[in-house]
């Protein structure tokens, strides 16, 4: 690890009446230094974002509600089973449900593969139409909301709290990573709670866990520091 960040670093200057030094690391995508797996990723990222233009001719109303189906299940599933449920604990479920949310819901996840941010599919599957928007818009929700929405920032995706199904409220997460909800105001919308909570009523989610009144003045008095 220290070896690559200091690979990753082009200049450095002390500062002037100080013994802090500052260095400047490169660029994530200009003073990139590529390597074959990086171009490999970059351009089939950018095909697949080509193909989608070929979208509006092929569409129709079929393909389109199963594409909302499939990115309302695919979504759901892995905010709710791999990461609220399984990554923090944040409730219980039945054996039995826990196995089919994690094998059946977050199908596009087979292929994952570890970057740091587990976050992108290696490849997708063959399809056609309007079905291929759901791959699409799931990674650039689950990619982009932990990516942008870091620790500390006052950066928040409210306009994405429906298409994320609840992610566009990251930074409510960093919060409190045990909680089972993103919403820390009334009106901030997060589906994938609204299911948790469905399913807490049906007697399937149980040991919820929610940030206190308590917990909550505690994080504001940190973070106002």
């Amino acid at each position: 690890m220290v070896a690559v960040e200091e690979k990753n670093i082009i200049s450095s200057h002390k500062i002037p009446f100080s013994d802090v030094v500052a260095k400047k690391r490169r660029n994530a995508i200009w003073n990139r230094v590529w390597n074959i797996r990086d171009m490999i990723y970059a351009t089939v990222l950018v095909l697949v974002h080509l193909l989608c233009l070929f979208a509006p001719f092929y569409f129709n109303w079929k393909a389109f509600w199963v594409a909302v189906v499939l990115y309302w299940i695919t979504g759901n599933g892995v905010t709710i089973s791999y990461h609220r449920n399984l990554a923090h604990m944040s409730f219980k479920l039945p054996k039995v449900l826990e196995y089919f949310l994690l094998i059946v819901l977050p199908m596009h996840y087979r292929d994952i593969q570890s970057t740091g941010l587990a976050n992108t599919g290696r490849k997708t599957q063959e399809c056609s139409g309007f079905e291929k928007a759901v791959f699409l818009c799931i990674s650039h929700e689950n990619v982009l909301a932990p990516s942008y929405c870091t620790w500390n920032s006052p950066v928040q995706m409210g306009r994405h709290a429906f298409s994320g199904v609840g992610h566009g409220w990251h930074n409510n997460h960093h919060a409190f990573e045990f909680s089972a909800t993103f919403q820390n105001k009334w009106w901030q919308v997060d589906i994938a709670w609204c299911v948790i909570r469905l399913l807490e009523r049906v007697g399937l989610a149980t040991d919820v866990k929610v940030p206190s009144e308590s917990q909550k003045q505690k994080m504001k008095t940190y973070l106002s520091k």
